[in-house]
């Protein structure tokens, strides 16, 4: 033979080493306006072909709401560092202090003994946020509103306030009581509120409730007599309405104290129970409405006898 011996059923192993060096990242926390150590779990390399490489971490996308750091330069911003550092927590992630309560960055390890690197990883960080801005009033107008009227607060145009700290839910209102109505939730108007939540207001449940009044129309502001003053009493004076108030209503006022719109009376109602009821805006302090007067005789039947305008001023006019 040739001096060979055939051996059979020999088993050759084959180690592969992986292409990349695989970099296993974890998520953390920090406070806002703080600082956080970036730990060995945040950033590893588990496996075996690489244990002890003490590889370079690059940034590849750099945080938008803070910036990494080193404990020998604070105020340096690093866009790379070394594995001794992280493995000596030297290394910091810091948040600018903004109200953001959320941030990441992306980075990538890499060995240029090997020549190896990693894929980018990605690290997210949620920020805890502390409450220390004061609230900003965006809107406070005036409130306008209709007399003896419920009126719906909105954000836009009414009263609204911001603050990045918290969310409209947490964001409170105290308020006194008002003197000349009450502030209620739209589900329950007749109950009287002291406090609210900005959410309560951007979702449309605050109403206001303006307690209105009612200013009877006697005949010291309406009288109409006749000449003939020995039938006098047989004769009906009616007043029907041709134009009706632009600010407010005509109405009755009933034994049960409820109010029925009336458009036609007579001089007998306003002498007695006939009552204006005021409705308007609180700039607006006229206003006015047009009657035709008729005379009315058992006896001749009906007749018109003129045209006229009441108006109606504003007790507090001068």
């Amino acid at each position: 033979m040739n001096g060979f011996q055939v051996v059979s059923r020999v088993e050759i192993l084959v180690d592969i080493v992986p292409k990349w060096i695989f970099l296993q990242v974890q998520n953390f926390t920090v406070q806002e306006g703080g600082s956080r150590a970036l730990l060995e779990d945040y950033l590893k390399i588990p496996s075996k072909y690489f244990e002890g490489l003490d590889c370079e971490f690059v940034l590849l996308e750099p945080p938008k709401h803070g910036y990494v750091k080193s404990s020998n330069s604070p105020r340096g911003k690093l866009m790379k560092f070394i594995g001794k550092q992280v493995e000596n927590e030297l290394t910091y992630y810091a948040h600018d202090d903004s109200e953001k309560l959320h941030d990441n960055f992306a980075v990538f390890a890499n060995s240029s003994e090997l020549g190896k690197q990693s894929l980018p990883q990605t690290l997210f960080v949620t920020v805890e946020s502390v409450n220390d801005e004061a609230p900003l009033v965006t809107a406070n107008n005036i409130l306008q509103v209709w007399m003896n009227s419920f009126t719906e607060m909105t954000s836009a145009d009414d009263l609204c306030a911001e603050d990045g700290d918290s969310s409209p839910q947490d964001l409170a209102y105290w308020v006194t009581t008002p003197s000349n109505g009450h502030l209620a939730l739209k589900s329950f108007p007749s109950q009287s509120i002291q406090n609210f939540s900005q959410a309560q207001i951007n979702e449309g449940q605050l109403v206001f409730v303006h307690a209105g009044s009612v200013k009877p129309l006697s005949s010291h502001d309406l009288k109409a007599v006749t000449n003939d003053v020995d039938s006098a009493g047989n004769r009906t004076i009616t007043f029907p309405v041709i134009s009706s108030p632009r600010l407010r209503r005509l109405v009755r006022l009933n034994s049960d104290s409820s109010t029925e719109e009336v458009s036609v009376f007579t001089q007998y109602l306003v002498s007695s129970i006939l009552s204006h009821k005021l409705k308007q805006l609180y700039w607006e302090k006229d206003d006015n409405l047009a009657l035709k007067n008729f005379i009315c005789t058992s006896k001749w039947g009906l007749h018109c006898a003129h045209d006229g305008k009441l108006l109606i001023k504003n007790e507090n006019d001068k």
